[in-house]
């Protein structure tokens, strides 16, 4: 079974491609179509003014309008998280300082590792469903970087989880930070699909299998 990766960067269990679910009306604008887990009318007032809207049983999510109104929320989301796991992180080994340089870290030292029983996921609602609509934060994901914070599920660290998460650092190192690296992560997510999206790619392409004989 494929297992993949979200970061805000994370690890969840395999989710429908949100690319086979695009509608495409004609005006430019780009569309997703998700069965929505709950009663339409039950959903009601809370949809409007998001950019959402029901038609034969799904949620109509227009990106357009919906994706600068929950950006902001992610990314204020990401920062306080990051936060608290910097806080109660410890730093990386000799070893899994040496597997941040490999795949790229300019400044591993700076990394934060906080294992935790289960990962954070959004407590906005708006935030958290859309999240869910996407495959994003979940319960059940192993990993989530989130600039130099790493936090991995308890008892899934592993070299080939931590050179996947190392990469993501550098990613946010390459694009200054949270706020600038986010909104590039999520549009190529919504563009291409979480597995297809170009960031996914080059995490799985530096992946490795035994550099650290402290992991498994």
């Amino acid at each position: 079974m494929m297992k993949r990766h979200f970061h805000l960067s994370c690890q969840v269990a395999p989710f429908r491609n949100a690319a086979n679910n695009v509608l495409n009306k004609g005006d430019g604008a780009t569309t997703f179509l998700f069965p929505h887990p709950r009663d339409p009318v039950a959903f009601g007032r809370g949809a409007l003014g998001l950019g959402l809207e029901t038609l034969a049983g799904k949620v109509i999510v227009n990106l357009e309008t919906l994706f600068p109104t929950l950006l902001p929320k992610a990314v204020a989301w990401a920062e306080r998280v990051a936060a608290d796991a910097a806080a109660k992180g410890r730093p990386l080994s000799e070893c899994e300082l040496q597997i941040a340089s490999m795949v790229g870290v300019r400044c591993p030292e700076r990394i934060r590792l906080c294992v935790l029983p289960q990962l954070p996921v959004p407590e906005d609602p708006q935030l958290a469903e859309a999240a869910q609509q996407l495959g994003l934060p979940h319960p059940n994901m192993r990993g989530l970087t989130l600039g130099y914070s790493i936090l991995v599920r308890e008892g899934h660290l592993s070299t080939r989880l931590l050179s996947h998460e190392c990469r993501h650092v550098y990613q946010y190192e390459q694009a200054g930070g949270i706020a600038s690296f986010l909104p590039q992560y999520l549009q190529s997510v919504l563009r291409d699909g979480y597995y297809n999206s170009s960031f996914e790619k080059d995490a799985r392409a530096h992946e490795m299998e035994n550099a650290c004989p402290q992991l498994q």
